[in-house]
């Protein structure tokens, strides 16, 4: 994280330094940025609009900062679906309240060497990054149903990955156990799990939607198989609703697993 913040500053000194210390006026790079920026302050649009200029904008990019320019924004609205994708000064960017927290500047556009990925204070990439939108799982979660108990613990966020396990119990016997991990890749945020001799399985993160006071995460299978989704929902008071869905054998089948926070040493709940 610090090594981004860094780059961050680095790329912003570089641009002012293109006028020398000694220029009395701008670049004819910076000219042509300021001149894009008036037409988008006269461009009132929505966020589909805005999208839509945004992908226009990259579509004239070279080729591999297009390349990286379409990785991001593939990335950021499914991992970070609340930021709105829009143009700053010319650079795809994203933004929440209206504030920039992460733009993406093309080499080409300021003849530099490298492409540069930006973040703004509203970032806060000390608070979790990318992740923040699932980071309330870390920590352990338990329930029980008609004598089965489920447990899962996650780690903490690091390295732009959630570890986690989970267990089952049936009547003080070992029923099953999985090792779970969320990662995001080039094509969105996976939800990855394997365990015992069953091959790994893997859940795109398809949307996220707020209900009532609630919030649901949806991962669909990236397999034609059961489950073919996997679903978070994030209630209140500490509940944690984890539901499995799909057809099985033509029928359509759900299975829900209403889980509270607990500590992880004492299993006292935790009601946040």
């Amino acid at each position: 994280m610090a090594a981004k913040r860094s780059a961050s500053k680095g790329t912003t000194k570089s641009t002012k330094s293109t006028a020398g210390a000694g220029s009395k006026g701008f670049t004819a790079e910076e000219k042509a940025a300021m001149r894009e920026r008036a037409k988008e302050l006269k461009a009132a649009a929505g966020k589909a609009e805005s999208e839509k200029a945004l992908l226009e904008k990259i579509a004239t990019m070279s080729g591999s900062d297009r390349t990286m320019a379409k990785r991001l924004h593939a990335l950021i609205t499914a991992s970070a679906p609340t930021l709105v994708p829009k143009l700053w000064y010319g650079m795809p960017a994203y933004t929440k309240d209206d504030k920039i927290v992460c733009f993406f500047r093309d080499a080409q556009k300021f003849k530099t060497r490298y492409a540069t990925l930006g973040f703004s204070d509203q970032a806060k990439l000390d608070d979790g990054g990318a992740f923040a939108t699932l980071a309330w799982l870390e920590g352990c979660w338990q329930g029980t149903v008609n004598q089965r108990e489920f447990r899962e613990q996650w780690l903490p966020p690091r390295g732009g990955m959630l570890i986690g396990a989970g267990q089952s119990v049936l009547r003080g016997k070992m029923q099953d156990y999985e090792f779970l991990r969320i990662e995001p890749r080039s094509d969105g945020v996976f939800f990855s799990q394997f365990g015992g001799d069953r091959k790994e399985t893997s859940f795109r993160l398809d949307k996220v939607v707020n209900e009532d006071k609630d919030t649901i995460f949806t991962f669909a299978n990236t397999a034609d198989a059961f489950p073919a989704r996997l679903i978070y929902r994030r209630g209140t008071e500490g509940w944690l609703y984890e539901t499995i869905e799909g057809k099985m054998n033509g029928t359509d089948r759900q299975v829900i697993y209403p889980m509270r926070r607990v500590d992880c040493e004492t299993s006292e709940l935790i009601n946040r």
